[in-house]
């Protein structure tokens, strides 16, 4: 059992793809969002197309490659944090 929940939460490290939220900007005004992702950049992206349909002006982004490994239980896997301010046009 203790073997799953291991396995189960190496998978969790990895299956969330992004998240947003709505955010004052820089400018102090709504209609920003802050996007972060996990996996590849691809995935703030995609969310933040999902999030502004009819485009987007990226006020600042970045992220950072990693890599995850647990001997125990045979699992090693790279890891990707990014994030995104967006504006939507």
């Amino acid at each position: 059992m203790r073997h799953l929940a291991g396995v189960v939460g190496a998978l969790m490290l990895v299956a969330c793809g992004a998240t947003s939220k709505p955010v004052n900007g820089p400018d102090g005004e709504p209609g920003w969002y802050s996007i972060s992702c996990r996996r590849d950049e691809s995935n703030c992206l995609e969310e933040a197309g999902n999030v502004c349909p009819s485009g987007y002006v990226v006020a600042d982004s970045g992220g950072r490659q990693g890599f995850y490994a647990n001997a125990q239980l045979g699992i090693a896997t790279t890891t990707y944090r990014g994030h995104m301010l967006i504006k939507c046009k």
